[in-house]
């Protein structure tokens, strides 16, 4: 909408220089330029800027496993220890410059609105569209300063596990115990400096302006326990029961740890005697579960009141112009944060059909999330909140949905294949959250769709003269582009 493809690009003046135009708006005017309108795609191009990415990533792994199977007494016992350990750079570099543009202060027309000469006489200014008088320079910047930012991440992980797994007659049993400890820290350095010669030299001696230093550093880490109890009666009856505790340092010391469980219930009806007669279904499982789980979707450290410290950027005092020391608040701090929970329920079938070959797997699911962690910024913050606020548990939103999934296997003589196809659907309502004061077009509100669909505009029209260019309205308002949604069909 700023530069449409019938408004010129470039114009050139009688010795055959080309200028880049520059549009700062669609009614004329001789000043308030709008920075953030000062750009030409062609004349960008013609820059030799340039941004370069180099990712290094490493990644360690190791384990260890010992199997009791030698102990009568221990059979069915084995335990597993495994380390994994990742380093990461990310080496980033951009350097942009800036480029001359030419703003016609009027253009052509009874309503100053072609972009085509028709003096001699231009309105106030008089003279032809490229006479001086009628030309503003301005300064189109692509950024105009070289960028340098180094990412350190540094991770590890350790898991040990112990199995049992043992059969008794008809009974089965197994059970699972799991510890999981995790840190990670990252170290972010950012380096900027202003006005890059035209000769660059690829280092910051090769740029004239300020320097501008800033780093920061992330470290978190993360603890689990892990039980699970698997019980299985003559390959008919299912139970499956488990239960962890987490603790995460994105959460104040009182709130780290969180406890979840999910407890689950399956069904051969196949195995059944009655159902042998079903000659045309070769597996039906049926099964239903419960859970409950939860999440630490926050920032690190956000539990605690941060600061960060500005030199020179102070207030100056009396006849001091050194501008003096400051610190400003970072986001408000919440320190009752805690783990959002998620309560899981599902019921869903597996069955096989035609020797086997045929299968298919039903499952629905219906989740309920309350506590939900999540940032208020609304009609809901007062005014007089000087920071952004940290998440809390504050969102609450309902989610379900179905998943279908076909398979077919078969063999065509010494060949085996198959052959799998998923399908989905899934929708969500939203029962709380930090509702805007003046909800738009496409906003979720409260007990309504999660998805609201996909949105584009497209303008009303343009106009075209007899003499073959086109125009578009002296000046375009917001109000003036119509939203539409898309569907299967398209426009709508």
């Amino acid at each position: 909408l700023q530069t449409p493809r019938h408004i010129l690009w470039e114009l050139y003046d009688d010795i055959g220089n080309r200028h880049y135009l520059v549009r700062t708006n669609f009614e004329n005017s001789t000043s308030g330029e709008n920075t953030a309108n000062m750009y030409n795609w062609f004349a960008m191009q013609e820059l030799d800027n340039r941004m370069s990415k180099r990712p290094i990533n490493i990644s360690i792994n190791g384990s260890v496993a010992y199997d009791f199977g030698w102990s009568e007494l221990l059979k069915g016992l084995s335990a597993k220890l495994r380390y994994a350990q990742t380093f990461g750079t990310d080496f980033d570099n951009r350097l942009g410059t800036y480029v001359e543009l030419l703003r016609l202060k009027q253009r052509g027309g009874s309503g100053g609105h072609r972009w085509i000469d028709e003096g001699p006489f231009l309105g106030d200014v008089g003279g032809h569209l490229m006479d001086e008088n009628n030309l503003n320079i301005l300064k189109g910047r692509n950024d105009n300063r070289l960028v340098r930012y180094i990412h350190n991440k540094e991770q590890y992980q350790v898991n040990f596990d112990v199995n049992y797994a043992r059969s008794f007659g008809l009974h089965s049993v197994s059970a699972v115990f799991s510890m999981e400890r995790m840190e990670r820290e990252e170290r972010k350095q950012t380096m900027i400096k202003g006005e890059p010669i035209a000769d660059y030299t690829g280092e910051f001696n090769g740029a004239l302006g300020d320097l501008d230093l800033s780093s920061d550093r992330l470290v978190g880490a993360s603890l689990g326990y892990i039980g699970r109890l698997d019980y299985d009666y003559d390959n008919k009856y299912l139970l499956s029961f488990l239960v962890r505790s987490d603790a995460s340092t994105k959460f104040s010391p009182e709130n780290y740890w969180g406890t979840f469980y999910s407890l689950s219930a399956g069904w051969v009806i196949s195995e059944e005697d009655f159902f042998r007669s079903v000659s045309w279904i070769d597996f039906l499982k049926i099964r239903v579960g419960w859970a409950l789980t939860g999440t630490d979707s926050t920032g690190d450290w956000t539990w605690m009141q941060r600061f960060t410290y500005n030199h020179d950027k102070g207030p100056v005092l009396g006849g001091d112009n050194n501008k003096k020391f400051s610190m400003a608040l970072n986001s408000a701090p919440n320190r009752n944060a805690h783990w959002d929970k998620k309560y899981k329920h599902s019921i869903g079938f597996d069955a096989r059909f035609l020797r086997s070959r045929l299968s298919v797997t039903v499952d629905g699911y219906f989740d309920r999330g309350r506590d939900l962690l999540a940032q208020r910024s609304g009609a809901s913050v007062p005014i007089t909140i000087g920071a952004d606020l940290a998440n809390e548990n504050y969102n609450a939103q309902d989610n379900f949905g179905v998943d279908l999934a076909l398979g077919w296997r078969d063999r065509i003589g010494s060949v085996g294949y198959y052959v799998n196809v998923n399908t989905s659907w899934s929708d969500g309502r939203a029962r709380k959250r930090d509702w805007p004061a003046t909800p738009s077009f496409n906003s979720v509100v409260k007990d309504g769709p999660l998805n609201t669909g996909t949105w584009g505009v497209r303008c009303d029209r343009n106009f075209k003269k007899r003499s073959g260019d086109r125009r578009l309205f002296s000046r375009i308002q917001y109000h003036q582009l119509f939203w539409y949604r898309c569907d299967h069909r398209g426009w709508t």
